[in-house]
């Protein structure tokens, strides 16, 4: 019997794959489960269309991730912070405060969790950050200066 997987399933398949299993197996566990349903011409047919509009949905969204990246090359952020005479900053620079800044200077809007560095940057001068996305990934520089 042919059925669709409507939920992930353990050692059959993930969402949406067509698969054949035994009639008792489809209507005993998977439909009664709610992890399948009865995979007829007309519900292959919805389903093949979903997953068409689905990879354009993606390619149409890589798109926009790529063209941010090169937005995001262009990229050179100016902040000022308080340090003392070492250049050690008071407080730390975080993945907020720098998404705040790149909506603030350059109408950019990025997501914290895009921005890739080890811990907030704590030093002025002249600091590289990635940013990563969907295995896009570019690098921006940002430039710390003292009061």
């Amino acid at each position: 019997m042919k059925i669709i997987l409507t939920q992930n399933t353990p050692n059959l398949g993930s969402t949406g794959d067509v698969k054949e299993v035994s009639t008792g197996y489809a209507h005993n566990y998977l439909i009664k489960k709610g992890l399948a349903k009865i995979a007829t011409k007309e519900t292959i047919n919805i389903l093949q269309k979903k997953k068409e509009k689905e990879d354009t949905d993606s390619a149409k969204n890589i798109d926009n991730i790529k063209k941010l990246a090169n937005k995001i090359k262009t990229v050179k952020l100016k902040l000022i912070s308080k340090a003392n005479d070492q250049g050690k900053l008071f407080a730390g620079i975080d993945a907020k405060s720098i998404c705040d800044e790149l909506k603030k200077q350059n109408n950019l809007i990025v997501n914290k969790e895009t921005l890739e560095f080890k811990s907030p940057i704590k030093q002025v001068g002249e600091h590289e950050i990635t940013f990563k996305l969907k295995k896009i990934e570019s690098k921006f520089k940002i430039e710390i200066k003292t009061k």
